[in-house]
């Protein structure tokens, strides 16, 4: 009676579930859903048999009754009373003509309860066995498919991770490429420009030698051609070097335009202002030696008187 009347029903939705999960675990969350399936897949009223005297049998039968409409179970639970004495054989109840009949009555009656019991017994065991067997097959059954379950949502999750990891490296060479991109681009602007040519040396015997210097273009080792225009409108090779931006060659009064070639690309010819570069030369020339002065002229000598 006290069991019964601390009983009060709980409806296990979803959100009760999940908060029993975060509360205490998955472990237990997913004994609760073992416990439901295991009286779930039975389908069938549960008995209960009290055991009550005549004295107390009519208030503890209102406190159930009670206790059921509480809960609102009327029409779930079915009850009955029945007595002990009308369950025992018609044999038992016959009045006894003598020891030994009673006793035979008694033992009849006995063997007959017993084989009844046993009967009973042996069934329930049976059905109890194969619904356990049947619980035990549907826990497998839902124990592979959630471990399939996860699994799946394990190899999605790698599946996303990868994906985004690649989405992110594709990413990252994007902007690389771009930079490079960019970066050329600003290189070979600079190498397309004019380059610079001015006076750079004079020699002892008089030979004068040009600068030319350019922007650097890309590249791992890029090489680099001067050209020079006469009194044509074709080019000649002045000089050719490999990395360098500065490039030394001879002067010539005949020259008119000099450009840099790189691969394909070209750079705006410079035409030569030879005023300013004959200025320049005349700039580095050394100083000519200073003159010594004339030795003094002695006075003249007068005659003799």
């Amino acid at each position: 009676q006290r069991v019964n009347r601390l009983i009060r029903p709980i409806r296990l939705d979803p959100r009760l579930v999940e908060l029993v999960e975060r509360l205490y675990g998955r472990a237990v969350a997913a004994a609760l859903r073992q416990f439901v399936l295991h009286h779930r897949l039975h389908r069938l009223h549960q008995r209960a048999d009290l055991l009550e005297i005549d004295a107390n049998f009519a208030a503890n039968n209102a406190n159930l009754r009670q206790c059921i409409a509480e809960q609102g179970a009327e029409a779930a639970v079915t009850l009955s009373s029945e007595r002990l004495v009308d369950l025992l054989p018609p044999e038992a109840l016959l009045p006894a003509d003598d020891e030994g009949e009673e006793g035979e009555g008694s033992l009849d009656g006995s063997s007959v309860l017993s084989e009844e019991s046993g009967g009973e017994e042996s069934e329930e065991s049976g059905e109890e066995s194969e619904e356990e067997g049947e619980e035990a097959a549907a826990l497998r059954q839902e124990e592979e498919e959630r471990r399939r379950r996860q699994e799946e949502e394990e190899q999605l999750a790698a599946a996303a991770r990868e994906r985004e990891r690649r989405e992110r490296a594709a990413r990252a060479r994007e902007v690389r490429e771009r930079a490079r991109i960019q970066r050329e681009g600003q290189m070979w602007s600079r190498f397309r420009a004019w380059p610079t040519v001015g006076a750079y040396s004079v020699e002892e015997d008089g030979a004068q030698q040009l600068l030319v210097s350019f922007s650097a273009a890309p590249g791992g080792c890029p090489t680099y051609t001067v050209l020079g225009q006469r009194g044509g409108r074709r080019f000649e090779t002045l000089e050719r070097v490999c990395m360098e931006t500065q490039v030394v060659v001879p002067y010539d009064p005949s020259l008119r335009l000099i450009k840099v070639r790189c691969g394909r690309e070209e750079s705006v010819p410079r035409m030569l202002q030879h005023v300013a570069l004959r200025a320049e030369f005349d700039a580095l020339r050394p100083p000519p030696p200073p003159v010594p002065p004339p030795p003094p002229v002695p006075p003249p000598v007068p005659p003799p008187p």
